[in-house]
């Protein structure tokens, strides 16, 4: 998910894009591994690491190996960030999100009051974030509405 985004950034506007050559499942489960192990052995204390690895590990646990302790370790580095740094807006919504939807849509409110999506960026992850947050109820036209598919029969995701 990140890969992909991360070529989507590189290329946005290149009239000769890198191409999307994808590397072996093993080759991108070695690079997690360490990318992990690195992670917890650098960044374990800091909010911003446990909030968003926290996020990919609750979202995508599979992706780690053992599904339900990759989900519970997901929750319990969100559960951290939010104890850690509860003025933290990131945090807060993110720990709400899984627990109390009226909770988490006022946080996600506050975020939008405080920050534009002009002040928020442009990347892919960016935008997927705005989503995720709500910024889309906030801020309707922020960004253009992507399709699913590139032909115009298909439907827009948002």
């Amino acid at each position: 998910m990140w890969y992909t985004s991360y070529l989507i950034d590189v290329n946005k506007g290149d009239p000769n894009p890198v191409a999307a050559s994808f590397p072996d499942q093993d080759v991108i489960l070695l690079w997690l591994e360490e990318i992990t192990q690195y992670g917890f052995d650098n960044f374990s204390n800091l909010t911003g690491f446990n909030v968003i690895f926290g996020y990919m590990a609750r979202t995508l646990p599979d992706q780690f190996g053992d599904y339900l302790w990759w989900y519970d370790k997901g929750n319990a580095m969100i559960q951290k960030a939010y104890h850690d740094a509860p003025e933290n807006l990131i945090a807060k919504a993110m720990y709400y999100s899984s627990i109390d939807d009226k909770a988490y849509r006022a946080v996600c409110t506050k975020i939008w009051e405080r920050i534009t999506p002009a002040q928020w960026g442009k990347s892919e992850v960016q935008q997927y974030f705005f989503r995720i947050l709500c910024g889309i109820i906030a801020y309707p036209g922020a960004y253009e509405v992507k399709k699913i598919c590139p032909d115009d029969s298909c439907v827009n995701y948002d």
